[in-house]
């Protein structure tokens, strides 16, 4: 499952790859860093789900551990409900705010402002769909049917990069790409309740909110809440920030290397959909199982993240200049640098946070995100102030350091001791830091070459006699030979 979440998410970035050159080339860095604004708000209002959808989650994948099936509709109808009120609420606040945030609070400039205005107008009627999303890609999550969630995210998300191109033929204005944004929102949420009725039957016959229900997707939503509005905060204010201390353009040179690095989130993201409904299911009534799940999970998230960090540190400059010319590459590169160290540090944070809520202790990550959220702001507003938009990079790192170490620590509270951690941890602390040399280090290309392949070389191969366990070895071993023996079966019957 997690590698179906994992190749979807990528066939999305490759779209992304290609597309954005040519959104910033055909719009303009000032337009592109008003649609990336855009998204940004869009991301952002997703708060009010209020933490109903990984709520929904939790609660349906208890429920079909016990096998407890008579509530499911009701959970579902009773988180829709509660959601699509909060829902409109959020789009009054942004109706509301729209003008002053694009006057006053952006560094958006006076010709652009009115089609600024209009297009978040339109934001704001699309949050109802953003939130009410959430709930059902939950149902889907807790059905482990992650199949059926790539059968649309892959095309929907494919075409939030393209519909912006297709429009731009006819077009310039943010108002249209906007529109056509929501547009393909309204299709997935649609696609996604069909896919949701046919797994859930009853749904159509049993439409019923009940308020106990409610009240267990509130209790455990809140402290999530509580992070879903920090959280945003914490992952979008640097753009807005930059676009007030500094330009539009420097939010284009930061915003690009940042959405490039968040890409790499996909390999965590991916096996964080899976593990945290196996955690709900299986956290309470054998904790050993959890235990096993959430170290293979990190193990399986460093050793598939590393080597991806390490070709973006040490091939960055390159890499920009071929894809989006010299002068993005001068602008960037050192935030690109930066970041991905700072990704890598982030990707472990995933399964910890997973483990976390889905044994019943929301209110850990909760209570992390409201106490770093002034902090962090604080430091970023100075960081931006002195050293432009390294500056917001380093205060970046310097956050998702800390959030990892605390929900690492909360995380191996919950679980029994496990032999392997130490060893795993050890290995981890001592290949980080060669994801920074690069930002010390002048190469040529060959020695990046060499370099890289060298690292990636020890790295494997450690990873393979230290890190693994005898029988993933050996499951390895046997699925490659299966793989190899099938493709000869397969070439002899084609003779």
């Amino acid at each position: 499952y997690a590698i179906i979440n994992l190749l979807g998410q990528g066939l999305i970035i490759i779209a992304g790859i290609i597309s954005i050159p040519i959104l910033i080339s055909v719009m303009g860095t000032e337009r592109f860093g008003i649609l990336t604004l855009a998204w940004a708000v869009t991301g952002y209002f997703s708060i009010f789900d209020l933490g109903i959808g990984r709520a929904i989650t939790k609660i349906i994948s208890e429920r079909l551990g016990r096998s407890e099936l008579d509530d499911i509709p009701s959970v579902v109808w009773s988180g829709m409900l509660f959601m699509l009120v909060v829902g409109l609420l959020g789009t009054s606040l942004l109706y509301s705010f729209s003008p002053y945030l694009v006057k006053d609070a952006l560094n958006i400039p006076i010709k652009l402002q009115s089609e600024t205005i209009k297009a978040f107008f339109l934001l704001a009627f699309s949050i109802p769909i953003v939130v009410t999303s959430s709930s059902l890609r939950g149902i889907l999550e807790a059905y482990q049917r992650f199949d059926l969630m790539n059968y649309i995210r892959i095309p929907m998300g494919i075409l939030t990069f393209l519909s912006p191109i297709i429009v731009l033929q006819f077009s310039k204005n943010i108002i249209f790409i906007v529109a056509s944004l929501v547009v393909i929102r309204l299709i997935e949420w649609f696609v996604n309740l069909l896919f949701c009725l046919n797994i859930i039957p009853e749904l159509r016959k049993k439409i019923t909110i009940k308020k106990i229900l409610l009240k267990q997707l509130v209790s455990f939503g809140g402290w999530i809440t509580i992070s879903n509005i920090a959280g945003p905060l914490i992952s979008y204010m640097d753009r807005f920030l930059i676009g007030s201390l500094i330009s539009l353009t420097a939010v284009t040179y930061y915003t690009v290397p940042f959405d490039l690095n968040i890409r790499v989130m996909i390999i965590p993201g991916a096996i964080v959909g899976v593990l945290f409904s196996a955690f709900s299911a299986t956290y309470q009534n054998d904790r050993e199982s959890s235990a096993k799940m959430f170290f293979s999970g990190l193990k399986y998230t460093f050793i598939s993240v590393f080597p991806i960090i390490l070709l973006i540190t040490v091939f960055a400059s390159d890499g920009l200049e071929l894809w989006l010319g010299k002068e993005f590459a001068i602008e960037s590169t050192i935030v690109l640098q930066l970041l991905a160290f700072g990704s890598i540090i982030s990707c472990l944070a995933y399964i910890p946070t997973a483990l976390i809520q889905a044994a019943g202790r929301p209110d850990i990550t909760g209570k992390l995100h409201f106490l770093e959220l002034p902090i962090y702001l604080l430091f970023l507003y100075m960081l931006v102030n002195v050293y432009g938009i390294e500056g917001a990079a380093i205060a970046y790192v310097l956050r998702v350091f800390v959030d990892v170490i605390v929900l690492l620590i909360f995380s191996l509270k919950l679980l029994p001791n496990n032999t392997s951690a130490k060893r795993l941890f050890m290995f981890i602390i001592g290949s980080i830091p060669f994801i920074l040399l690069p930002l010390f280090l002048e190469m040529s290309i060959l020695i990046k070459c060499s370099f890289t392949f060298l690292i990636c070389f020890v790295f494997i191969f450690l990873s393979w006699k230290i890190i693994l366990d005898p029988e993933e070895r050996n499951f390895i071993i046997i699925t490659v030979k299966n793989k190899i023996f099938n493709k000869r079966i397969d070439s002899e019957l084609l003779k």
